[in-house]
């Protein structure tokens, strides 16, 4: 059907649709199976040479609500997208999109699979993903319309594993690994605990956030415990 498509005018619409039949066939084949998704998305939008880059990115954003993730890496790769482009309803851009569990609402009514644990890895894994394309991104103070970060989306869906990506991009390593952080490392361990707590003040038992809040916590107090005078160094030449 693709192959013969060709002599179409497809839309942009028609097209996305396509891509939603496409992976949801995907969905009912085994995971033993070895196919390449992504080479039947390119193959759709090699017939639709017409799509431009606003219409792509409009596009993304609806395919990572409809949990398309092999489609939206074929979007990043094959046209100019804006990663902090907001919409015009929320301002969410990718990336709140992302850290967020929002999904199209004809997700359940064509999909007939279990799709909650791909959905929890396969935004994770296009987060990352998207990351290494656009490394400039401050998840702590890019908001959308109501003032929230894209920390504090993560923090008020119960994206703990977002949550932990996004402090190691802060501090450089996992939280599990933050004993090993100095004194160096002190403002930005002091940032992070500063803004796991003020979004949690307002999220109630939303997210589970007292485990993160304590290791930050203890390792600042250990820092200021274990090297007092590096630390006086430290800020005297601030």
């Amino acid at each position: 059907f693709l192959i013969e498509s060709y002599k179409l005018n497809l839309c942009t619409g028609f097209v996305f649709f396509l891509a939603m039949l496409t992976d949801n066939l995907f969905l009912k084949i085994h995971t033993w199976a070895q196919f390449d998704h992504s080479k039947a998305y390119q193959c759709l939008l090699d017939l639709a040479s017409n799509i431009s880059d606003v219409e792509a990115n409009k596009m993304l954003h609806l395919a990572i609500k409809s949990n398309l993730y092999e489609f939206s890496k074929c979007l990043i790769a094959r046209y100019n997208i804006d990663f902090q482009a907001g919409d015009e309803l929320k301002g969410w851009n990718v990336f709140h999109l992302c850290v967020s569990n929002q999904r199209s609402f004809w997700i359940d009514a064509i999909s007939y699979s279990d799709t909650s644990a791909t959905f929890v890895h396969g935004h994770k894994d296009l987060f990352r993903f998207i990351i290494l394309k656009e490394k400039e991104v401050d998840c702590f103070g890019m908001s959308d319309k109501k003032g929230r970060s894209i920390l504090h989306l993560a923090m008020e869906y119960g994206q703990v594993d977002m949550v932990h990506y996004i402090l190691k991009l802060k501090l450089g390593i996992y939280l599990s690994q933050i004993g090993t952080l100095t004194v160096d490392a002190l403002p930005n361990i002091t940032f992070c605990y500063r803004a796991i707590y003020e979004k949690s003040i307002s999220l109630e038992e939303k997210f589970d956030y007292y485990t993160i809040l304590c290791a930050l916590a203890k390792q600042i107090a250990k820092i200021l415990l274990d090297k007092p005078e590096e630390l006086q160094e430290v800020n005297s030449a601030r």
